[in-house]
């Protein structure tokens, strides 16, 4: 697991965590309708780090696609079987490649 998922899950867990506890000790001050945004808030939130990675992961291979370099392109696809027509679609639409390749993308781009 690359050392950026690693990141991204514990601040995920952190904020869940965090929000949980709060909606605990709060329950008693708010009613329904403040607890239920409060509780979307939250849900927001924990989404929050993996969307930014996700951008910040877009930006990567967007500026990589820029470049020629084929031995950045024969390390991307042995360790993650990804093409760069993959890529392509990827920056376009931002689906279709699993989110535990993208942090591997992410760490050999970074690498390089």
């Amino acid at each position: 697991m690359p050392k950026n998922e690693k990141k991204d899950l514990f601040l995920t867990a952190s904020i869940a965590i965090i929000g949980l506890t709060a909606i605990y000790f709060s329950n008693t001050f708010l009613n329904s309708l403040a607890m239920s945004f409060l509780l979307i808030g939250i849900i927001v939130l924990t989404t929050l780090p993996v969307q930014i990675r996700k951008k910040k992961q877009r930006r990567l291979i967007t500026d990589y696609l820029n470049r020629i370099d084929t031995t950045l392109q024969k390390n991307i696809y042995e360790a993650t079987q990804v093409t760069p027509n993959q890529l392509k679609n990827y920056t376009v639409l931002g689906t279709g490649i699993a989110s535990s390749k993208l942090y591997k993308i992410e760490e050999i781009i970074s690498k390089m």
